[in-house]
C-alpha cells in the first residue's frame, strides 16, 4: 500500500486512521511518502506555490512516520529520499541558494545547461538515480518510508 503527499496534510488522529487503514488493506508492506521540510527543492517549490496562490497553499501539518508505524505495528525497514526531477516548473532553478546546493552535486558544467523542460526532467532523474543515498536524503523532494505490516 503506497501513499504520497495526503498524509502530511491530516491531523495526528486522522494520519493514524489513515495509516490503520492502509495496514489493514495491505497485509505486507506500507510506503509513506511525505515532502522532505529540510529539502531546498521542497522550500523552492512552497515559494513557488505562495507565490502563485496563497489562498490554495495547503498546510504541512507536522508529521512523525516512524512514531505512527510504532502505534500502528508497522516496523520500519527503510527510508530514502526521491523526487529531485517530479515537479519542474514549479521550482525557481534560478534561485541562488537552490542553486549553490545543487552545485554541491551536480557538476557545473550540468548546472550552466539548466533549462526547464522535459528533457531536463528526465535528466534529473537520472542524475538522481546515480547519486548515493545519503545525497537523495539531503536533496530528495520527498522523503520515502517503507514498512513491513
Amino acid at each position: 500500500m503506497f501513499n504520497v503527499g495526503v498524509i502530511e496534510h491530516f491531523l495526528p488522529e486522522g494520519q493514524l486512521a489513515f495509516l490503520k487503514r492502509m495496514k489493514i488493506f495491505s497485509k505486507k508492506f506500507v510506503a509513506i511518502g511525505i515532502p522532505d521540510y529540510n529539502s531546498p527543492i521542497f522550500k523552492s517549490f512552497l515559494n513557488y506555490f505562495y507565490r502563485v496562490n496563497k489562498e490554495n497553499t495547503k498546510e504541512h501539518l507536522e508529521i512523525n512516520v516512524l512514531n505512527l508505524f510504532k502505534k500502528t505495528g508497522i516496523s520500519f525497514l527503510d527510508k530514502i529520499g526521491l523526487g529531485i526531477g517530479i515537479s519542474s516548473k514549479e521550482i525557481n532553478f534560478k534561485d541562488p541558494t537552490l542553486l549553490q546546493f545543487l552545485s554541491k552535486i551536480l557538476d557545473s558544467k550540468d548546472l550552466k545547461n539548466f533549462t526547464v523542460n522535459h528533457n531536463m526532467v528526465d535528466w534529473l532523474i537520472k542524475k538522481e538515480l546515480s547519486l548515493s543515498k545519503q545525497d537523495r536524503d539531503i536533496f530528495g523532494f520527498l522523503d520515502i518510508y517503507l514498512g513491513k505490516v
